[in-house]
């Protein structure tokens, strides 16, 4: 069994990550709605990223140690890698399907053991090995080959068929944001976290204005795309910076993200049920696909909960 909950941390804390797994699927699906316009992925990453920012902007308010003598290269790594997990999020949902993307970002839990191990100097141990070869069967699972002409395209104008690729995608931004939790949760102690979370949130956003402005016409946005992108946009930054938060008040990131990873059942149920208001067809692909997603999602979760415990 998990270890007992530290008895100082409010139980607020553990239902933020709850919280956040639902706004996260209603924020993809916003996105995924929006991507039929074409709008332009890096527009989506500024959009994004001016929500965390503005989310993380009353820990300023909040008296820290002073910022002159702190490591500054640290706050720009962290913006780097957080930055690079959410744009490589946003491709994959546009690439591929809100069911297939979401759970596979589930590895997210097994990155940051894994990194927390390499850190501690201790070599991994069976369960994790055992939950490593279980998270491969659920990405066979989700693989699958459904019947990808039921779909709708995508921005790029393709049918979002290339599920390997959504999957490599997917795990890439698991990478790379356990990578930042990780380091949040290593350098927090020195900086402060009222300090460092919002650097790295504003380095991003300075990374994601510098790609916008490198294209020409990249700031026009369709008029029908304008809700659902800055909505989806604005949740998808929200609850990223909601996370953060709880990781920095717990100093827990194994168990907040075992949380969060409730997000995989909420994006295949989401997709199934009420997917097709935001013009979502993954529903079409039948209740076989569903039932296999669904089993995919189902181990995931056992793998995640084995490599907690």
């Amino acid at each position: 069994m998990p270890p007992p909950l530290p008895p100082d941390i409010p139980w607020l804390a553990w239902w933020l990550p709850l919280l956040c797994s639902l706004i996260y699927v209603c924020g993809a699906l916003c996105l995924k709605y929006a991507a039929r316009y074409r709008v332009s992925l890096w527009l989506g990453s500024w959009y994004a990223n001016v929500a965390v920012c503005c989310a993380s902007a009353p820990l300023w308010l909040i008296p820290a140690p002073a910022l002159s003598g702190q490591p500054w290269w640290q706050a720009i790594v962290a913006g780097l890698v957080f930055w690079l997990g959410q744009f490589t999020t946003l491709v994959a949902l546009d690439v591929g399907e809100v069911s297939i993307a979401t759970p596979v970002l589930g590895l997210k839990i097994l990155f940051v053991l894994i990194f927390m191990t390499l850190l501690s100097g201790k070599p991994p141990g069976l369960q994790l090995w055992v939950a490593g070869g279980l998270s491969l069967a659920a990405l066979t699972l989700l693989q699958g080959a459904p019947r990808a002409s039921a779909l709708q395209p995508n921005a790029t104008g393709h049918k979002p068929r290339r599920i390997g690729l959504t999957i490599l995608l997917a795990a890439f931004s698991a990478l790379a944001y356990a990578l930042f939790d990780v380091l949040i949760n290593a350098w927090s102690p020195h900086w402060g976290i009222e300090r460092i979370i919002p650097l790295a949130f504003l380095v991003a956003l300075l990374v994601s204005t510098l790609a916008v402005g490198a294209r020409v016409g990249s700031w026009r946005i369709p008029r029908g795309a304008i809700p659902s992108l800055c909505g989806g946009s604005a949740l998808i930054g929200l609850q990223s910076a909601t996370l953060i938060y709880a990781i920095a008040w717990t100093q827990d990131p194994p168990r907040i993200n075992l949380i969060y990873n409730s997000r995989g059942f909420f994006s295949i149920l989401a997709v199934w049920g009420v997917g097709h208001w935001f013009d979502n067809h993954e529903r079409h692909l039948g209740r076989r696909e569903f039932i296999r997603r669904l089993c995919g999602a189902f181990l995931m979760l056992a793998a995640i909960f084995l490599a907690i415990t």
